[in-house]
């Protein structure tokens, strides 16, 4: 019995004392994750909760759920702010080889990911309180946008990140004519950050049907220019340099990245559309 008691009493140590070393190795990363999953995000403050607790106490399910909905709207708001600044702070960043500022961007991500995960869970909390009835007809719609908002932040962390890596290989941008096609598809992206924002004060329908007419045609735009320049790449008959090879990859990745962007921002004004006219 003593023997199984000292055994156990060993393995406890070695646990103990692999923790510590595993914290020591790992302390500001470890430390770093902690703290931002336990961290109010910038936008789930006091107001937030004045907000929620308002629609948790409003009996009438409809006058909540147009609360709700103003609510969701203040949410996409905030993070097209965000989307239209990152971007623009990335181009910056690239342009300059400013690998540090890239970094941030790419922890501001990390942060935005754990803010729509807060959010998420302020909006079930209003969505308890509604009788189901009401919302059940534009629930997609709200799943849709939140789904919308994940994805793009997604595209933006990695659109940083392969900038990342190529500005540690070359001192260069891209090769002229990509990079002003990709300085050209930033601009739409943030010119379509501040229509998109233009247009919910006023509700606009119509302004939304517009936006999304000339979404097509970007994106039409940008996945011609892509396919070229991923035909470029694999054929077989192109003179590029191996080198120049994989700096023409890193802007067909960065061309993915922002046509996957504007994409799902064509697909995000759908959903709030359709949410603008539930409540009509």
């Amino acid at each position: 019995m003593e023997y199984w008691f000292v055994i156990l009493l060993a393995l406890i140590a070695v646990a103990a004392i692999g923790s510590l070393i595993f914290f020591e190795l790992m302390g500001e990363d470890v430390a770093l994750i902690l703290k931002k999953k336990h961290k109010r995000g910038k936008y789930i403050n006091d107001q937030t909760a004045v907000i929620c607790q308002t629609i948790k106490d409003t009996l009438d399910s409809n006058k909540a759920y147009i609360l709700f909905v103003e609510y969701l709207f203040a949410n996409h708001r905030q993070f097209l702010e965000y989307v239209r600044d990152t971007l623009t702070e990335i181009s910056r960043a690239y342009n300059v080889g400013d690998i540090h500022a890239l970094e941030q961007c790419i922890d501001d991500c990390k942060e935005m990911k754990i803010e729509l995960k807060d959010q998420l869970v302020a909006q079930s909390e209003c969505l308890s309180t509604i009788e189901r009835p009401v919302y059940i007809e534009s629930a997609a719609w709200v799943y849709l946008s939140n789904n919308c908002r994940f994805s793009v932040n997604a595209s933006v962390r990695r659109m940083a990140e392969v900038c990342i890596e190529y500005s540690t290989q070359y001192s260069e941008p891209f090769p002229d004519a990509y990079n002003e096609q990709l300085e050209y598809l930033l601009g739409d992206i943030c010119n379509i950050c501040n229509t998109y924002l233009s247009l919910y004060p006023g509700r606009d329908i119509e302004g939304m049907r517009e936006l999304r007419k000339r979404m097509s045609i970007i994106l039409d735009e940008s996945y011609t220019n892509t396919s070229r320049l991923y035909d470029l790449i694999h054929d077989g008959r192109s003179q590029f340099t191996e080198e120049q090879q994989i700096a023409l990859k890193f802007a067909l990745n960065a061309f993915q990245e922002l046509h996957d962007i504007i994409y799902t921002l064509r697909r995000s004004v759908l959903a709030t559309l359709c949410l603008t006219l539930s409540i009509k």
